[in-house]
């Protein structure tokens, strides 16, 4: 049932990737180059994730680790999708699929 409250937490697609960044590294300098952000808004994007409770102290949070296994798992589901019927890797297009509720990203990932 925690996952599924997890899940339930919304976050933009800016707080997703650099909560995926900051699971795998704090060197905040790497992040907002890789990311192409201002520290600013690595700051803000950081604080907001504290408030939702995904990160704590520098650290992600066990919360935020579960995040951050059903991000990747999303986008590899919808990246292999796309693969697999040859379809046009878009920003629109990936924004659409990600923006599907987990239980459909489920059963892609189960007809893949």
């Amino acid at each position: 049932m925690q996952e599924i409250k997890v899940l339930e937490i919304k976050l933009t697609t800016l707080q997703e990737n650099i909560l995926i960044e900051v699971s795998k590294t704090t060197n905040n300098p790497f992040i907002c180059k890789k990311l192409g952000i201002k520290p600013i808004t690595l700051t803000k994007a950081i604080q907001a994730l504290t408030e939702k409770e995904l990160f704590e102290n520098q650290i992600v949070t066990e919360k935020g680790v579960k995040m951050v296994h059903y991000l990747e798992f999303r986008n590899e589901t919808i990246s292999l999708f796309l693969k697999k019927h040859n379809i046009e890797n878009t920003d629109e297009i990936i924004n659409q699929l990600s923006n599907l509720d987990y239980k459909v990203i489920i059963a892609l990932r189960n007809t893949l």
